[in-house]
């Protein structure tokens, strides 16, 4: 790639770019690898070094073109220079489209490299802004011959008069903002034809659709992959000309990086919210965009109207959709992370082709080697409020789709893992929604997977939506049932306080409702709170009297439940191993008479513990063993996790120490 780049430079006439370009390899090579170039690059090095200055193109002043002048640097985008230098170099490119969405730098990018090779194009360098044309293919034809400066003596040619005059012409076209003229530069593929020396760079926020067209989608500014990247490097620059004290601090730069992934490393978001530092912190800058998009706004009379705002930005992109490509793309915006086809078409009634097309546009993007496909949060937040009235209708699609989808998966957790956003989204619709009775399902049949997953923050906020939609209910039992649960979750999160106040007001419903079982497992989740405050003596007396209710019931998972912190309490008490022992042996006979959950895990797990401690290595593995193989088969992280720490405390005591690094 970097001989590539220093032959890209060479030809164009920049001998000292070519040079920089081997110091930067010889530097690369050497800070990460340890090694020099290759012998192919040194003697192009060589052979650059040694070339004489008659022996390259003049300088590019000397060549003709009107290039728009700049009064803000340009930012990064060296690997895409780069690649735009060695394709305009090579005869095979001579139709390049950048596509990108409006805003992402397409124009500023194309008149940069537009300034490095002048020189491959002796007869100039060309923009014509097809914004400003109004009048169809003629038109455009005619304002490239003005542009070039075909025309003598004030007199206009036709646009077969321009083609005949480009036919000996060795140049390059400059098309920017392409998508608002694509039914009328339908001539393009015949001018490449006819003048077989010219070539074309469009800029377009679709590609144009041309056999002969090479696209180069462009993203964002590149955040984060440096010291300081392109998009902070800009957001420092602009707001230093917004605040002459400004700077990107150590401090600060963990913000700007934010607003940067905010706007998706977009050149004009960048530019637009830095012109903010003048008058808010970067804390209010934050707020500002996550609360409205219309934040990004600049009221700078320079600016061209279409990049005054982000919405306006956006507003033209929607203008240029079809009514069922608007439809699709304003419905989308109900999910808040990336999606798949199959849930774009259940939910919107999406096909195939409109989320190319829209990915064509840049108002979606195809996330990298997946079938899934993103919405950058500022498209997002312009798509929905173009919902309307639709709202509600697309919103109950999403939550069904959701729903359904989650009980068909409910034990493949590989399914569920890129949905777990979208999941929690659902379940609060269907709340803001008041469907009730829909929140309690959907949390019940997440809860496991939940659980096992280690989903603990999304477990507490959906259990709480939960308590909230059985109260509306007035469904007392559901009620009692998700605040022992979400007790539970505050415990395995440290909220002892939170957790001890959520027990407090499920028991005296449970009470009330005369619930035994329900009572039980509250004793058993007090219990297990005292355990983690080391309170082992009054955690006994819980487990013991949980137990009892649990055997008069015959629940025999509550009753191993309960054996398993027994044994806990009487090793921490007394470090009695032999009754813990027992009650774990007595546990595990237990649960291999029902189906086997992450209890049982635990339950080997403590066995293996004391036998570790009494010197039964061998015993100790074979628990640990088994214990492993459960886990992995019920995709039970927290477990599975829990097991390599014992693996790891067995290796340690016969040290074992490689082993032990391997399980840790």
């Amino acid at each position: 790639a970097h001989r590539s780049i220093m032959q890209a430079y060479y030809h164009l006439g920049d001998q000292n770019a070519a040079l920089a370009q081997f110091e930067k390899c010889k530097r690369l090579l050497w800070d990460e690898l340890g090694v020099e170039p290759e012998d192919e690059t040194i003697a192009l090095w060589e052979k650059i070094k040694a070339a004489d200055g008659s022996s390259l193109i003049p300088h590019p002043s000397s060549f003709p073109n009107n290039l728009p002048l700049q009064t803000t640097p340009f930012f990064g985008r060296e690997a895409e220079q780069a690649q735009l230098l060695l394709r305009l170099v090579d005869p095979n490119y001579r139709l390049i489209t950048l596509v990108g969405a409006g805003g992402i730098g397409k124009t500023r990018l194309a008149i940069a490299v537009g300034k490095q090779v002048k020189m491959s194009f002796p007869d100039g360098v060309w923009f014509v802004s097809l914004e400003a044309i109004k009048g169809g293919t003629e038109q455009i034809k005619i304002a490239v011959g003005e542009a070039v400066g075909l025309g003598q003596d004030g007199k206009q040619l036709t646009g077969e008069q321009v083609l005949a005059i480009l036919r000996d012409k060795q140049m390059l076209l400059i098309f920017d903002n392409s998508e608002v003229a694509l039914e009328d530069i339908t001539f393009i593929p015949e001018w490449l034809k006819r003048a077989p020396q010219i070539a074309i760079l469009a800029t377009s926020r679709e590609p144009l659709n041309f056999q002969a067209e090479s696209v180069i989608f462009l993203d964002g500014l590149p955040i984060g992959t440096a010291e300081v990247s392109a998009a902070e490097a800009m957001f420092a620059e602009r707001g230093q000309m917004a605040r002459d004290d400004f700077a990107v601090t150590a401090e600060n730069l963990s913000q700007v990086r934010h607003i940067c992934e905010l706007v998706s490393g977009s050149p004009l978001g960048i530019a637009l919210a830095a012109a903010w530092v003048r008058r808010r912190s970067l804390a209010q800058i934050i707020a500002g965009i996550d609360q409205s998009l219309d934040f990004l706004t600049t009221r700078l009379r320079d600016v061209d109207p279409r990049h005054r705002s982000m919405r306006a930005v956006f507003e033209t992109s929607w203008q240029l959709l079809t009514p069922d490509e608007q439809a699709v793309l304003a419905a989308l915006s109900v999910f808040p992370t990336t999606f798949t086809a199959a849930a774009a078409t259940k939910v919107v009634g999406a096909v195939l082709l409109d989320l190319d097309s829209l990915c064509e546009k840049s108002l979606l993007q195809q996330v990298h080697e997946s079938e899934r496909y993103s919405m950058h949060s500022l498209v997002r937040q312009f798509a929905a409020d173009k919902l309307g009235t639709r709202k509600s209708d697309v919103v109950d699609a999403f939550v069904d789709y959701f729903y359904q989808f989650t009980r068909y998966h409910q034990e493949d957790y590989a399914a569920l893992q890129p949905e777990w956003h979208n999941l929690l989204t659902a379940v609060t619709q269907a709340h803001a929604l008041q469907s009730w009775q829909t929140v309690l399902d959907f949390v019940w049949v997440l809860d496991e997977p939940w659980f096992r997953q280690i989903r603990f923050q999304d477990m507490r906020q959906g259990l709480g939506l939960a308590v909230e939609a059985a109260d509306a209910l007035q469904d007392q039992p559901a009620l009692a049932k998700m605040l022992l649960r979400l007790g539970e979750i505050e415990t395995e999160l440290n909220d002892y306080a939170a957790a001890e106040a959520h027990l407090a007001d499920a028991m005296r419903r449970l009470m009330r409702l005369e619930d035994s079982l329900g009572i039980a497992q509250g004793k058993y989740l007090y219990g297990r709170i005292k355990t983690e405050q080391a309170q082992n003596d009054e955690a006994l007396t819980l487990f013991t009297d949980a137990k009892r209710i649990f055997e008069e019931e015959e629940n025999w998972l509550g009753i191993a439940k309960n054996l398993n912190l027994m044994a806990f309490c009487h090793m921490k008490l007394s470090s009695d191993y032999q009754t813990a022992h027992a009650l774990l042996e007595q546990s595990i006979s237990l649960q291999r008479q029902m189906p086997l959950s992450s209890t049982y895990i635990e339950s080997l797990r403590n066995l293996a513990r004391i036998k570790i401690n009494l010197g039964d290595y061998a015993s100790a593995e074979g628990c640990l063993v088994e214990a492993t193989t459960i886990s992995l088969k019920q995709q039970d992280i927290g477990e599975y996790a829990a097991v390599l720490f014992e693996r790891t405390i067995l290796c340690r005591r016969q040290d074992q120490i490689d082993a032990a690094l391997h399980f840790g």
